[in-house]
């Protein structure tokens, strides 16, 4: 670290030995951050929410774009809480919100501003000027983009978000698999909100392939409708 670096990592952040931080950066409470980590304040500060994950290899860069380098006032790059920061990503995103995933390898340009519950699928490259919408995905070697029902990481064990789970889950099973019964699914959503049944439950609300792809595996499928059934 150089004499211009003023680091700040509040109580309750993890910020490993071999983690890189440089210029003026701020770490929230409860953030993780791996070796090999990378989080480079060039332009300006950057402040970087609660409990977010930064994984090894992973870059979060504060860089003005060409055609703004005269402006006199760059602003703080503000990282929302609840991120995360896959292996290998790059991501010099102008403003970032809550709960969003930046995948392994993808690439988020300086003018882009990421909102809140969006997925940057692996790979995937984005330079364009624009404002992402809550819960977009990004995926695809096309960079294809659409509309998530719910936001990733829904905390379906949280009493206060079951409703809200079992409406998603409501709404993909009767759209893709053919049942018209909602009210026995918000019934199972204690059920399926188990542990054995959690990380099935948490990849279809969060997945970033089609759901029709991820549905037409046989063991998830088999999990719902066995609950269905109880």
């Amino acid at each position: 670290m150089t004499s211009r670096n003023n680091i700040k990592i509040i109580a309750g952040a993890i910020v490993c030995h071999e983690a890189k931080l440089r210029g003026d950066v701020t770490i929230g409470a409860g953030t993780i951050m791996h070796p090999c980590a990378f989080v480079n304040a060039e332009a300006g500060p950057i402040i970087i929410g609660e409990k977010c994950l930064v994984e090894e290899q992973s870059k979060i860069t504060h860089r003005v774009p060409f055609d703004r380098e005269e402006q006199k006032n760059v602003p703080v790059l503000i990282i929302g809480s609840n991120n995360v920061f896959e292996v290998g990503c790059n991501v010099e995103a102008c403003r970032i919100g809550d709960n969003n995933i930046f995948e392994s390898k993808c690439f988020v340009g300086n003018k882009v501003t990421v909102t809140n519950g969006c997925i940057i699928g692996a790979g995937c490259y984005i330079t364009e000027e624009q404002v992402l919408p809550e819960n977009t995905i990004i995926y695809g070697e096309k960079c294809l983009q659409r509309e998530a029902l719910c936001g990733p990481g829904l905390p379906i064990n949280d009493a206060a978000n079951k409703q809200n789970a079992a409406k998603c889950l409501s709404t993909i099973y009767m759209n893709l698999c053919g049942c018209r019964d909602e009210s026995s699914i918000r019934s199972t959503v204690t059920i399926l909100a188990t542990p054995s049944l959690a990380i099935g439950v948490s990849s279809i609300l969060t997945s970033t392939l089609p759901f029709t792809i991820l549905l037409n595996n046989s063991e998830t499928i088999r999990d719902i409708k066995n609950n269905l059934k109880a």
